[in-house]
């Protein structure tokens, strides 16, 4: 009997080491992973949030749309080996919705930026602390973890540009003397970065809420240039949305539905000039530039194109107008034959354009940051109008050139006037000073006819 409660103390003490060596095992596993969250308890859990991205071009209508991520359970034969082996444990459900309720955390020139977060695993129902339906027994867990490719790639005319992150993330699960499992450690590596290029170095990674305290240049919160809110963890995927014009240029409003840059010239009482002047047939000068959104940039779209179309050619409804050749373009190109115009990202561009004239771009980004000036010209003064995301009137008027404003998916116009100046000489005599030069011509007759008079008389004396 001695011999036999002798063997079950030598078991007791055997299951009491065996356990405290896997718990020293998690543990010196988790104090030399970087980043972990680590000692959670039944009443306090571990916990971690997977947090999505979406960078969308400014001043777009956020459509609806929901990103999926998939876990796969990985087993590691290392484990199993260790007697570590866990039971199916599959996670669904994590999915993160945007739309036009959606709340910007931060905004750059070109860019709108919509953090979302959802949490890596589910408590039993009523939020009890307790994870016994997500894991059946007790131990480790691993799952490879991407964003699902079947996320919309091109939903409405928007064009979204997917995460290739892969995350390796490990949780520890543990078991409590009331049978309650609860998770105790948890640990999220990156394996692959948004690109889909494999990271070798043991690249840790941060699940607790409010760890992303800084962007992918190292700002910080408070930054001029902080790049999304913090809010969510340093397990993040990324994802762009961008939006791109489909403009036939027919001469009416619906040109401004991507950009329009307008030329009119006016004679010196501010009449239209005529279409055979010389006025008419000048060429001005206007200096364009065009860059594309983050967004746009992400999915490798660098160039945006443009036609000159004469507003006085008659077109029938739906049709384009003949494309015009520019008499000069730099920074740009202007296909011979077609004479469509190819612009640059970010390319400062010169183009010429003659009364009646607007240069009409074709494809551009919503979002895409415009600046355009014209070239001064001594003979005459420019005036700008100005529509930026309107539907209706000029919203600025005046001698300042549009610059730095982004498109919109409402109109975007640039209108430029150039009135003639009056000219400094005199060309004729002014009918309203008759009077006054009949008054001095009478003076200098009677000044003169009195000198006669007197040198007559002095003469006869």
């Amino acid at each position: 009997m001695k011999k036999l409660n002798k063997f079950f103390a030598i078991l007791v003490s055997l299951a009491m080491m065996a356990t405290l060596c896997v718990s020293m095992a998690f543990a010196a596993d988790y104090n030399k992973t970087d980043k972990a969250v680590t000692g959670g308890t039944a009443a306090d859990p571990a916990t971690g949030v997977l947090t999505k991205v979406l960078k969308a071009s400014k001043g777009m209508t956020l459509e609806e749309v929901t990103f999926n991520f998939d876990f796969t359970q990985k087993k590691s034969a290392e484990d199993a080996e260790a007697g570590l082996e866990t039971a199916d444990a599959p996670i669904t459900g994590r999915t993160i919705p945007f739309n036009s309720n959606s709340t910007v955390e931060n905004s750059t020139d070109d860019t709108d930026i919509y953090t979302g977060t959802k949490a890596i695993y589910d408590f039993d129902e009523e939020n009890v602390k307790t994870v016994n339906k997500t894991f059946p027994k007790a131990g480790r867990y691993q799952y490879t973890v991407v964003e699902n490719q079947n996320a919309p790639a091109d939903a409405g005319g928007y064009d979204y540009t997917l995460s290739k992150a892969e995350y390796l993330v490990t949780i520890d699960v543990f078991q409590d003397a009331d049978g309650n499992r609860y998770v105790e450690n948890i640990a999220v590596q990156e394996t692959q970065d948004e690109n889909g290029k494999k990271i070798t170095e043991q690249n840790k990674d941060d699940p607790t809420p409010g760890s992303d305290d800084s962007d992918e240049d190292g700002n910080k919160p408070g930054d001029d240039d902080y790049d999304h809110s913090g809010d969510g963890s340093q397990f993040k995927f990324i994802n762009y949305v961008t939006k791109k014009t489909d403009v036939t240029p027919d001469g009416t409003d619906d040109d401004m539905n991507g950009l329009a840059v307008e030329k009119q010239v006016k004679d010196n009482k501010g009449a239209d000039v005529a279409n055979d002047s010389s006025a008419a047939a000048k060429d001005f000068t206007f200096n364009v530039t065009v860059t594309a959104p983050e967004a746009a940039q992400k999915a490798g779209r660098t160039t945006y194109t443009a036609i000159i179309i004469d507003l006085d050619e008659e077109v029938s409804e739906g049709n384009s107008k003949t494309a015009q050749k520019a008499t000069s373009i730099t920074g740009a190109t202007q296909n011979e034959t077609t004479n469509v115009i190819t612009f640059t990202s970010g390319t400062p561009a010169t183009v010429t354009l003659k009364d009646g004239y607007r240069l009409v771009f074709k494809d551009i980004d919503i979002g895409a940051i415009y600046s355009v000036s014209e070239t001064a010209d001594n003979g005459y003064t420019a005036t700008y109008a100005t529509i930026n995301g309107k539907d209706g009137e000029n919203d600025k008027t005046g001698t300042v050139a549009a610059a730095s404003l982004n498109v919109t998916e409402a109109k975007d116009y640039v209108q430029v006037t150039n009135t003639a100046k009056q000219s400094d000489k005199p060309t004729g005599i002014l009918i309203s000073n008759l009077p006054y030069i009949a008054l001095a011509l009478v003076a200098i007759g009677g000044l003169v006819a009195y000198v006669v008079v007197r040198r007559k008389a002095d003469d006869e004396a």
